[in-house]
């Protein structure tokens, strides 16, 4: 394989470079930069570039991923327009060139509290870019959240009095979420992810990072991986909702599911257990509306359908979530606090019952 890295001199990409030079299942590192490195090795490539000319050198960003940990601080880049150049703009420039020469996988470092709506500029910043990268159109496009780091010969003082406090909340069981993560664990966690064999869009948060084979995890599907989530979706239903169907109800459901419209106004998520898709949930309108829910048989009060619905209700605003329930999953969706707002239906041979959580 060859792996791609930007900001290969930071403390994550110093990192993520020699375990990727030490990793057999790789045969060409390279590296981009803004000036020379002084580390030397057969499989390594070192480009020297001007990252505010990505013109000059987006062509020689192929092969099989490209790992992202570029960033700086506001300290050092002089102010907000500096950092986010380098953070934002340097990075989303290097992902559309490498996507556009069809790197297949792309790696992002992240932050912890990521979000493009938050009114924090570090964290918005952040979020706008996972936004960005992820409509771009990799086959798989990985982002790790990670907390605070710990850095080998950091001089960042209030880095260093971050990571002492954080130590002492975490020895008395407070912000575990927020437990200071060294460098070198986060670098290992991206090869990890990149050669797992996993696929679509994956977002790993804090601690998450630090499981071995991440055992199950969600991950938004794409347009390529959709097939596998309807084959899904049609064998549970025929197992446990068709049969309370009228001929009408299964026709016109089997027709829904079909419906690139009905696709297309939908974001589908899938649940993997070491690999193996095992749940799907499909939201509309800012995942405020659950069109489906389905978890195969196999992996059924393990609760993968709790952990889809958790993972859709941590990213939807503070507006209400409603679904139409069909009676087979009316009492699951109870557990979870939504409630009727109207008796059972029936529209086109489909039954089911409306009903909300409110925010």
């Amino acid at each position: 394989m060859k792996a791609l890295v930007i900001g290969a001199t930071g403390a994550i990409g110093k990192d993520l470079v020699e375990q990727l030079l030490r990793d057999d299942r790789f045969d060409r590192v390279d590296i981009f930069v803004r000036r020379e490195v002084g580390r030397q090795a057969d499989k390594l490539a070192v480009h020297v570039v001007n990252f505010d000319q990505p013109s000059q050198w987006a062509d020689q960003l192929t092969g099989d991923v490209l790992f992202s940990t570029l960033g700086t601080t506001l300290k050092a880049a002089g102010g907000k327009s500096g950092q986010w150049k380098v953070d934002y703009t340097y990075q989303l420039d290097a992902a559309k060139a490498a996507c556009k020469n069809g790197v297949p996988t792309y790696v992002l470092v992240s932050s912890i509290g990521a979000n493009s709506r938050s009114k924090v500029f570090y964290t918005r910043m952040k979020g706008e870019l996972e936004d960005a990268v992820k409509t771009l159109g990799f086959r798989n496009c990985f982002i790790l959240q990670p907390p605070s780091l710990i850095r080998k010969g950091s001089d960042r003082f209030g880095e260093k009095v971050g990571v002492v406090g954080l130590k002492v909340f975490n020895a008395i069981g407070l912000m575990r979420e927020w437990k200071p993560m060294r460098t070198e664990d986060v670098a290992a966690a991206m090869i990890r992810l990149a050669t797992s064999g996993r696929r679509g869009i994956e977002t790993v948060v804090s601690q998450d990072i630090l499981k071995a084979d991440f055992g199950k995890y969600i991950t938004e599907l794409n347009h390529t991986h959709r097939d596998e989530a309807i084959r899904l979706v049609k064998k549970v239903f025929m197992q446990f909702e068709a049969p309370e169907y009228s001929r009408e109800g299964i026709r016109e459901f089997m027709n829904s599911i079909h419906n690139q419209d009905y696709l297309i106004m939908h974001s589908f998520f899938g649940a993997y257990v070491h690999g193996k898709l095992a749940g799907v949930i499909a939201t509309r309108k800012g995942h405020h509306h659950v069109g489906l829910l389905f978890v195969d048989k196999k992996y059924q009060k393990k609760g993968i359908g709790r952990m889809l619905m958790q993972y859709v209700i941590d990213r939807k605003d503070k507006d209400p979530m409603t679904v139409n329930a069909s009676p087979y999953a009316h009492e699951f969706y109870k557990k979870l606090g939504f409630t009727d707002t109207d008796g059972e239906q029936t529209v086109s041979g489909i039954r089911f019952y409306p009903m909300i959580l409110e925010s």
